[in-house]
This record gives C-alpha cells, structure tokens and sequence, in this order.
C-alpha cells in the first residue's frame, strides 16, 4: 500500500512539474535596421505603436506569416517582441531582426 501511494505522488508530482514548465523561452535578439516599425497586428497596414533601434534589443516570443499591406497579396514573417529600451510590444517584420525566424515557436 505504502509502495503504491509514493508511486501516485511521484507520478502527480511529475505531472504537475512539466506543466509548470513553459513551452519555449523568450529569446533575445536585437534590431538589424534603425527604425523598425513595431506595429499593433502582424500586418503591414496596422498602426505603428512604435519604432525600434539597434542597440534597444528585444525579447521574440513567437513568429507568424501575414499581409505586408497596401493591397499587396505578399506575406512576410511577423515577429512578436517586446523593445527591451521602450517596453513597447508588437510586431515587426522577420527581416528587421537577425537571426529569429528558426528560433522561435508559431504563434
């Protein structure tokens, strides 16, 4: 009996260790261009919330495909990122960020 209820503790305890674990990590990156438009949406119509610099760094959560805009029918890789020198958080394209696009989750 003592055996079997260590095994269900060991079991829950490891359970509740992986969910607790996050799915991917944050990763750090920095701007390749002065003057990235941080945008509110991946797209490229959405309304700048701001602009990023090189040397600002930021922090990539996850990445996603969407419309370059002005009725343009090409995609381009969206960034999710918070400005680690602003704090302002929203999108910018793949091509402004060295480095990203393998190294983070969809979103």
């Amino acid at each position: 009996m003592t055996k079997r209820i260590i095994a269900v503790t060991v079991a829950a305890l490891a359970g509740m260790t992986l969910t607790a674990m996050p799915a991917s990590a944050a990763v750090q990156r920095d701007y390749q261009v002065q003057g990235a438009s941080i945008r509110a949406s991946a797209h490229g119509d959405s309304t700048r919330v701001g602009l990023g610099y090189i040397g600002q760094g930021l922090t990539a959560y996850c990445g996603k495909f969407g419309p370059t805009g002005k009725g343009s029918t090409a995609v381009l890789y969206w960034i999710h990122h918070r400005n680690n020198r602003t704090g302002v958080t929203g999108w910018t394209a793949g091509g402004n960020v060295g480095g990203i696009i393998h190294n983070i989750p969809s979103c």
